[in-house]
């Protein structure tokens, strides 16, 4: 899950856990959590965030391989198409997200 996404970031900035995890968990659950194991509570999962000094923007931005998820691709797509009055590219974005279940919550009168 989320653990090995942490660790590919700490290792990437050469943290040692003890630098990460300090007054989050012990060695041997940051381990584990790191692995796959264990999972953190949210205020903990923060605080680890906190102690790599990145958001969580930009922990989703890396999980996701530096691409944005889908439901903001189709928000962007669809807003960029409604401002530039291209009403063609907005109901192709529409229907894209639509088919991709995401969750396009439609406007009605």
């Amino acid at each position: 899950m989320y653990g090995e996404t942490i660790k590919t970031i700490r290792l990437n900035k050469g943290l040692p856990l003890k630098s990460v995890y300090i007054d989050v968990c012990s060695k041997t659950n940051a381990i584990k959590f790191e692995n796959g194991e264990r999972i953190l509570a949210v205020d903990k999962f923060n605080q680890v965030l906190s102690n790599l000094m990145i958001t969580m923007d930009e922990f989703q931005w890396i999980r996701n391989g530096y691409k944005p998820q889908k439901d903001d691709y189709y928000s962007y797509r669809i807003s960029k198409a409604w401002n530039a009055n291209n009403l063609v590219e907005f109901e192709e974005n529409v229907q894209h997200a639509e088919d991709d279940a995401i969750g396009i919550e439609r406007i009605q009168n």
